[in-house]
């Protein structure tokens, strides 16, 4: 791309980082929430008759993905950082308010900061069942932002 893709931006080097301010991340994560959300809707409506049907795991792995990426948009560390996530371990204790990025504090969003923490920890939880599906993601997010 371009402007370079969102791992660039997000845990480059330099400065670039700075220019994604709070407002701008949720607007990203409001976009790829809506699409995933709607690519699972369309799928499950529009299923194709030679394909079986994405099955359950498959849209759980999407929500686990969708909860990295929102980690990293609010911590910037790399997804390796947040370590394996195992039965015995909360993801709560992935991120919290210390680890997130010192460029999004005190800057008048942390109560949507920390919503969006919670979010993401939902997203990732060990148990496939006990995460949320791509469109109450979606709402979710939209309703913090």
């Amino acid at each position: 791309m371009p402007n370079g893709n969102l791992h660039e931006w997000l845990h480059s080097s330099d400065d670039k980082a700075r220019f994604l301010d709070f407002p701008l991340r949720v607007k990203i994560a409001v976009g790829v929430a809506k699409a995933l959300a709607w690519l699972h809707h369309v799928h499950v409506v529009h299923k194709p008759n030679n394909i079986d049907s994405l099955d359950f795991t498959t849209y759980k792995k999407d929500v686990y993905r969708f909860g990295v990426v929102l980690l990293e948009l609010l911590t910037r560390k790399e997804s390796y950082q947040f370590g394996y996530l195992s039965p015995n371990i909360s993801s709560s204790s992935f991120a919290s308010p210390l680890d997130v990025d010192e460029l999004l504090l005190g800057q008048g969003f942390d109560d949507m900061v920390m919503q969006l923490l919670e979010l993401a920890s939902n997203c990732i939880k060990f148990i496939p069942d006990q995460r949320p599906i791509m469109q109450q993601v979606y709402q979710t997010v939209a309703a913090i932002a």
